[in-house]
């Protein structure tokens, strides 16, 4: 049986959130072609705002599935989580913000080109690191109980399918909801929201 696919851990947020700004950038193309600049950081900051929801809804995981969350590579017991979910949640947010700038700047200076690699290249990490680390996304359990072989099947653990359904929620309705707004804007020529 092959692993189910999920993409949320320490080291799939940040990369997550790298594809959501260069995405958001390139679905803002109209805009910023019309509108210039101030363009270009408005794509950012939507970015921005949902690197930030996404950041938190994965923030349960972050403290009571850790090790999930660390993909088994250290035993979270001997981290101080809170110090290390504040800089997890702004590389999450910088990263968001920083693609989306880039991508936007790409496309201001008339290098659509240059503009797609960037966004495909974001996509190619974030798919690498999935192909990488997709038989930990599968278990759940402790560090320990991981490599001992006796972590259970994701789906097993119900608390931390609803988590995942809660994360899925606001990754489909944020992604939505900007991917509408952006489109709308495009369509009324730019009007600001």
């Amino acid at each position: 049986m092959t692993p189910p696919l999920v993409l949320s851990t320490v080291m799939i947020d940040p990369p997550t959130t790298l594809v959501v700004g260069a995405v958001t950038a390139l679905i803002s193309m109209k805009l910023i072609a019309r509108g210039g600049l101030p363009e270009v950081w408005r794509a950012a900051v939507f970015s921005v705002i949902f690197s930030a929801l996404y950041s938190l809804a994965v923030g349960w995981m972050f403290f009571f599935r850790p090790d999930w969350m660390f993909v088994y590579l250290l035993d979270t017991t001997t981290v101080p989580l809170v110090p290390l979910y504040l800089v997890f949640a702004f590389a999450c947010v910088g990263l968001g913000f920083v693609s989306a700038l880039g991508v936007g700047l790409l496309i201001h200076l008339k290098k659509a080109a240059l503009a797609w690699a960037t966004a495909l290249s974001c996509i190619a990490t974030l798919g690498l690191l999935a192909f990488m680390t997709a038989a930990q996304y599968a278990k759940v359990g402790t560090t320990q109980d991981f490599h001992a072989g006796v972590a259970k099947a994701l789906t097993e653990d119900s608390t931390m399918v609803v988590a995942m359904n809660v994360v899925t929620g606001v990754l489909v309705v944020g992604g939505v909801t900007l991917i509408v707004l952006q489109v709308r804007r495009t369509m009324k020529g730019a009007q600001a929201p």
